[in-house]
Formats: C-alpha cells, sequence, structure tokens
C-alpha cells in the first residue's frame, strides 16, 4: 500500500528531484554563479592594498574644514617678531636696509630700561631695609638688657658688694658700647637706603621715559592693516602608502591617518568683491568706466608715517596671514576637520564595499613598510 503512494507521489513530483540534480551537478562544474552557489564554499578574496591606496591617494588634498576671520597686524608687532630671533650684526644690517624704522626701534628698545634693572634695584633695597630692621632689633635687645642690669645695680652698694657692683657695671659699659656701635652703622645703613631708594625710583624713571618715547614713535610711525581670509584645513593623502593599512579584509578596513593641519591661509586682495558699472559724460562724451567695489582682504586702518618699504608692507601682511592662521586653531578648526574628515573617509570606504571601517588619526607620518600581504 506504501510502495503504491509513494509511486504515485514521485509520478506527480519526479520535475522536482530532476531539478535538484541539475542544480548539483552544474554547481560541481562551476556553472552557477558563487553567489547562488549554495553548495559551494566562498574562496578567500585576496583585496589589492595597492590598488586601494592608489584609489585614496587620488583623493589628493581632503579639504575637511574652513575658517573665515578677520584679524590686524601692525608694523611694530611684525619688528617684534623679527627681534625674538638671535640675530648677528651682519644679519641687523642686511634687515635695517629692508625695514625702514627697524633700526631706530630698536635703538629704543636698547636704551629702555629692562624689567630685569627694576627688579635688582627693588632687591638690593629689600635687602638693606632688612639690615636695617635687624640693627634695630638688635639695638633693642640691647637697650633692654642694659635696663634689667640698671635695675640690678640699684640693689647693689659700692661697698657692700663691691665685686659685684663693679661686674654688672662693666657689663652695662660693654652693652652701651655695643649698642653705640650698632646705632652708628644703623645710620650708615639708613643713608644706604635712602641712595638705593634714589637709585629705584631714577631706574623706574628711566623705564618710563624710554616706554613713552617707545610709544610715542610707534604712534608716530605705525601703519596697521585688516586681513580678511580663508584658513583651510585638511589632510594630503598623496603620501599615503601600504603601511597606512593595518587589517583588510571584506568586512573590516583599519587604517591609520597623520591628523588634519591647516593646508593654506589665503587673504585675496578682495575678499567679497562686486562691480559696478558707471556711465560718465565728459567732454560731451559717453565713458564708460567701471568702479570696483567690495570688502578688502587688506585693509590699511592706520598710515602715520610714510615712504614704507615693499617690506615693510609684506612683513605686515605676513603677519596678518600668521595671525588668521592662530585664530583658526584657536577656534578649534583642527578638531571639526578630525570629525569631518573621519565622516567623509569613512562614507568614501563605505562606498568600495567595507561593512566596518576603522580610522586612526596619529601626530606622525606612518613609515612604509616594504610588503603587506593582507587577506
Amino acid at each position: 500500500m506504501y510502495i503504491k503512494i509513494i509511486k504515485k507521489v514521485f509520478k506527480k513530483t519526479w520535475y522536482i528531484y530532476v531539478i535538484i540534480l541539475a542544480y548539483i551537478l552544474a554547481g560541481s562544474f562551476s556553472l552557477i554563479p558563487p553567489r547562488f552557489n549554495i553548495f559551494k564554499k566562498d574562496k578567500i578574496e585576496l583585496i589589492d592594498t595597492p590598488v586601494l591606496v592608489k584609489e585614496i591617494k587620488e583623493i589628493g588634498e581632503l579639504i575637511c574644514a574652513e575658517y573665515y576671520g578677520e584679524v590686524y597686524a601692525d608694523l611694530f608687532e611684525a619688528y617684534d617678531e623679527i627681534l625674538k630671533v638671535r640675530l648677528t650684526e651682519k644679519q641687523l644690517l642686511k634687515l635695517y636696509e629692508k625695514y625702514k624704522y627697524l633700526e631706530k626701534y630698536k635703538e629704543l628698545l636698547d636704551n629702555q630700561s629692562n624689567n630685569e634693572d627694576v627688579a635688582m634695584a627693588e632687591k638690593k633695597l629689600q635687602e638693606l631695609q632688612k639690615q636695617g630692621e635687624d640693627l634695630s632689633k638688635q639695638i633693642k635687645d640691647y637697650s633692654n638688657g642694659i635696663d634689667s642690669l640698671q635695675i640690678v645695680l640699684s640693689g647693689l652698694t659700692k661697698r657692700k658688694d663691691r665685686d659685684k657692683y663693679k661686674e654688672v657695671n662693666k657689663k652695662i659699659k660693654d652693652n652701651q658700647k655695643l649698642k653705640d656701635a650698632q646705632i652708628k652703622e644703623q645710620k650708615q645703613i639708613n643713608k644706604v637706603i635712602i641712595t638705593a631708594k634714589t637709585e629705584l625710583t631714577a631706574v623706574m624713571q628711566d623705564s618710563t621715559f624710554a616706554s613713552r618715547k617707545i610709544m610715542e614713535f610707534k604712534k608716530k610711525n605705525n601703519l596697521v592693516y585688516i586681513g580678511r581670509g580663508t584658513v583651510i584645513a585638511g589632510i594630503n593623502l598623496m603620501k599615503l602608502h601600504d603601511g597606512n593599512i593595518d587589517t583588510l579584509n571584506r568586512e573590516l578596513l583599519s587604517i591609520t591617518i597623520p591628523r588634519p593641519k591647516i593646508i593654506d591661509t589665503i587673504i585675496n586682495p578682495w575678499f567679497i568683491k562686486y562691480d559696478d558699472l558707471l556711465e560718465e559724460k565728459k567732454d560731451k562724451k559717453k565713458i564708460k568706466t567701471k568702479k570696483v567695489e567690495g570688502v578688502l582682504g587688506y585693509e590699511i586702518v592706520i598710515n602715520k608715517g610714510n615712504n614704507y618699504t615693499y617690506d615693510d608692507i609684506s612683513l605686515i601682511k605676513y603677519q596678518c596671514i600668521k595671525k588668521l592662521a592662530d585664530a583658526a586653531v584657536e577656534r578649534n578648526i583642527l578638531q571639526l576637520a578630525e570629525k569631518s574628515a573621519n565622516d567623509a573617509l569613512g562614507s568614501f570606504f563605505s562606498l568600495l564595499g567595507f561593512k566596518n571601517v576603522n580610522i586612526k588619526f596619529v601626530d606622525h607620518e606612518v613609515k612604509e613598510k616594504k610588503k603587506v600581504i593582507i587577506m
């Protein structure tokens, strides 16, 4: 009975078994694509690291963050930056030829009594005052000792306590001599203290006078620029190599990249520019003139001197660029760039087919490995 039922079922479903057999045979001879072949194990796929590196390097410089800002710099601020560096006399002479007011400015600075001179004069005065206080204390101690001996002496008589009387009287005279010597020394110290106070006052006045002369010189000859521009932070992926990739397979990509840094600081002649065409009548003729207006990249706000050298102006502009980059760093452009780079590169590698991407930023460039085998 069961055999009859099996035969009846087989007659109705025989084509299903034929399809299964054909699928097995086709899979055995690799006639079915691997992704549809459930009877064949996946092979380990080797990923060509140099090719991947080449694709990443084609990105070039990855711009991750931008900062727009405004700073100002003046001529003497730029001079201060030059004079911070230790320079030989020969180097200074060359700089004096390039920068108009640098020599005079340095002369004024050299004539200024610095804080060390004031500190030394104050220290000397304090030491003398301490000596005077110590002498006053010693004189007071001698006076108290003499008073005590006088009381003892008043209770003695020359006849009955002759020896004791002579001993106490001698101590009183000795202490009085020491006291007189200390008083004399104190008078000398007081004279020196007065001289030290006079010297301190003179040093402070000289310093104040010199500082005033420097301030007047700056006000009379200063040149101040405002700089408006852009700071760009990012990563140069052109330096990437196989050594930056630590582990790699179809599921995971782990890559080490230097942290973002300032790529460029730009202050163009025009920060924001627009044109306005005006028509003017001159000599009964219509002449088109082009009037350019807008927000300047560099703008002079103070111009007290005259005949500044080209190097003076270039120096101030460079100072503006430097201060603009510093301002961007203070406002966390590098941290923002790192976050942006992580998001951008994560999306890029996901498009290449990696499910999990681990990006590590380091403060230095990774050394290139001779050979990297990744499976």
